[in-house]
């Protein structure tokens, strides 16, 4: 397995505080470049949907998230190419004391706990969402799910296989990285979560496109509109979830 910390290149002093924090124990680590938006190519900005976002969320993508979401691809082509399994972080995250006892009993459970392509998420950024526990990883870690998408993609781990349908399904770009990874009715896939959190926000300044989404003014039609789309995703979820228990 493949631990990448996705970071851009030029933010020196966070991948030193990486290096501190992730030198204490015993995970071997690379430093996955992420994107500027200056860097994405015609090809990319293809796949994006302004209008079709506007139209069915509300909201317009920053040029940050847009480029967080072609970072996380990059790491996704990255290990469908290797055929390796990855552990992907956020450089801006604080991990859990125990995260090197986590990350060895994760490689050993992951096959035989898990369906095929399944995301092990390592946080949920959405507090007070109920879990389920189906696993015990140890006396600190449990494997489970919870009840509702709690979105965040600062720490998870999938295999190439699951990289590989998450790249084939983004044909067409219209929300953040992390409530894409959420819609496992589109890309085939499975999520399952840790608690508690593995990895948790660090208090530090954003780089990789955590400025939160532009928000459009909305008319009444708009907002049917939206919460139509948003009942019917849940619909398309509990489906899936149900033909897939």
């Amino acid at each position: 397995m493949k631990v990448f910390v996705l970071s851009l290149k030029q933010s020196t002093d966070r991948r030193k505080r990486v290096e501190e924090t992730l030198g204490l124990t015993d995970i071997e680590f690379e430093f996955f470049d992420a994107l500027t938006p200056q860097e994405l190519s015609h090809e990319q900005r293809q796949r994006l949907n302004p209008e079709k976002t506007r139209n069915l969320k509300g909201y317009e993508l920053t040029e940050g998230e847009i480029a967080c979401f072609f970072s996380h691809m990059a790491i996704w082509q990255w290990s469908a190419q290797h055929g390796q399994d990855v552990l992907v972080l956020e450089d801006n995250v604080d991990i859990h004391p125990k995260f090197t006892f986590l990350v060895a009993d994760l490689k050993q459970v992951y096959s035989q706990c898990t369906k095929p392509r399944t995301i092990i998420k390592l946080s949920a950024s959405k507090q007070g969402v109920r879990f389920k526990k189906t696993h015990e990883l140890n006396d600190s870690f449990t494997l489970g799910n919870y009840v509702k998408p709690t979105t965040g993609a600062m720490g998870y781990l999938m295999s190439s296989e699951t990289a590989q349908s998450l790249v084939e399904h983004a044909n067409e770009i219209i929300v953040p990285v992390d409530d894409y990874m959420e819609k496992v009715w589109i890309h085939r896939t499975n999520i399952v979560s840790v608690y508690p959190n593995v990895v948790s926000r660090a208090v530090i300044p954003s780089t990789i496109g955590h400025v939160r989404k532009s928000k459009t003014s909305l008319t009444l039609l708009d907002k049917i509109n939206i919460e139509t789309f948003r009942l019917y995703e849940q619909i398309r979820l509990k489906a899936y979830l149900l033909a897939n228990r």
